[in-house]
Formats: structure tokens, C-alpha cells, sequence
């Protein structure tokens, strides 16, 4: 689940799949608006596989496909493995969430402050990180599987 908040509102983007609490929390934080509902004033720039939110510090690009241009963006959020393809100051995907859990990001007088999972509260088993290494078990192999 992806949402940028700006204004007052809160736009989001839930991936299919997502499970009934993860589509509801953020009425019950927020309210919610999906982005298919917003009008093109408050979005103006929605197209195909992404949307721009043109905000006074910086823009913040929604990439919902893979050819989504993310070029001069400040904040790139994808439900997608981005692979290193857009080069912003901030960029949050399906591998980073993996890696950090979940991720905010928040555009301030002081510039990107980004907070995450994993920062706040540890390594945590349901974060699958390469960056963490697993202990090689002391227990002999298993005679059959």
C-alpha cells in the first residue's frame, strides 16, 4: 500500500492482494481518497502507469509500471522492484520494503526525512534482508527429509 499525503488529503494506491487490514487502515488513520477518484487539478499530472504530485518541496512520483518516468522526481514510490532505475534522493520499492519494512517518507524544511521499520524497531524476522545474516545451524543433517 502506497500513500502521499498533501493537503489535507491522503491519496492511496492499494496493490491487489492486499489483505482487508491493510486496505483499511487508512480510513480509519486518514480517511482515504484513491487515486482513480482524485480530480485532475489536485493530480496534475496521472497517466498511464504513474502519477506526479507537483508539491512545493519537491516532486513525488507514484510508479505503477515499469516504464513509469520518474526523472527529476524527489520521492519515488513502486509497488514495483525499481532496480536501481530511478535515480531520485528518496526512492521506496517492492526490494527496499523488503529489505527496511514499512517506510515514510516525509518532505520537510529540513529536506527528506525517512523513517523506517527496521530503523525504528530492529531487525525483525519478517524482514528477509540479504543484509542480515542467518547463523549456520550446529545440528547434524537430517537422516531423510
Amino acid at each position: 500500500m502506497i500513500a502521499v499525503r498533501a493537503g489535507g488529503r491522503v491519496l492511496e494506491y492499494t496493490a491487489s492482494g492486499a489483505d482487508r487490514f491493510a486496505r483499511e487502515l487508512p480510513a480509519r488513520v486518514w480517511g482515504q481518497v484513491p487515486v482513480a477518484d482524485v480530480p485532475d487539478a489536485t493530480i496534475p499530472e496521472c497517466g498511464t502507469g504513474s502519477c506526479r504530485f507537483r508539491l512545493p518541496r519537491g516532486d513525488v512520483v507514484l510508479a505503477l509500471a515499469a516504464e513509469a518516468p520518474c526523472d527529476g522526481a524527489t520521492i519515488v514510490a513502486s509497488p514495483l522492484p525499481l532496480r536501481g532505475r530511478c535515480n531520485a534522493p528518496a526512492v521506496v520499492d517492492r526490494f527496499s520494503v523488503l529489505d527496511d519494512g514499512a517506510t515514510s517518507i516525509a518532505l520537510t524544511a529540513n529536506g527528506i526525512e525517512k523513517v523506517t521499520d527496521r530503523a525504528v524497531r530492529g531487525d525483525r524476522p519478517w524482514l528477509i534482508s540479504g543484509r542480515v545474516p542467518v547463523a549456520a545451524s550446529r545440528l547434524p543433517p537430517a537422516q531423510t527429509e
